[in-house]
């Protein structure tokens, strides 16, 4: 009894710790979304830290290992993602979070066909319903 006790107490603080950052988080991952599409893996890591560093001189509490696609796909997105033939790279996982949570449609620049393929198996039931 006294360690299901412990594990909910645990649960809690845990849960706690990540309310205190969520807003900052989101605002983080809104700003990854709007703006770094475009980019290259350098330059996006380089905004990034830009923004994290705004973020700290402003006082907005962030997660300490902050990753703006865990906060809109989770493991198991990002796996289904893969095996729709998504490639594995950090890149491709950031792309596919911007495309899935983008208001309007993306321009994507894909010439080695690794996009159109990915969604096309990720919306083949959807393809199929148009005949």
């Amino acid at each position: 009894m006294k360690s299901e006790y412990t594990r909910w107490k645990e649960s809690i603080l845990i849960q706690q710790s990540k309310l205190d950052v969520i807003c900052g988080d989101v605002l983080l991952s809104a700003a990854f979304i709007s703006y770094i599409g475009p980019f290259s893996k350098n330059y996006r890591i380089s905004l990034m830290d830009n923004f994290i560093k705004y973020a700290t001189d402003y006082k907005i509490n962030i997660s300490n290992e902050f990753d703006p696609v865990n906060v809109f796909a989770d493991a198991a997105t990002i796996s289904e993602w893969n095996n729709n033939s998504l490639p594995a790279d950090i890149v491709s996982s950031q792309n596919g979070m911007i495309l899935m949570n983008s208001e309007r449609w993306c321009l994507i620049i894909d010439p080695q066909l690794q996009g159109i393929k990915w969604l096309k198996e990720q919306y083949r039931d959807n393809l199929c319903n148009l005949k």
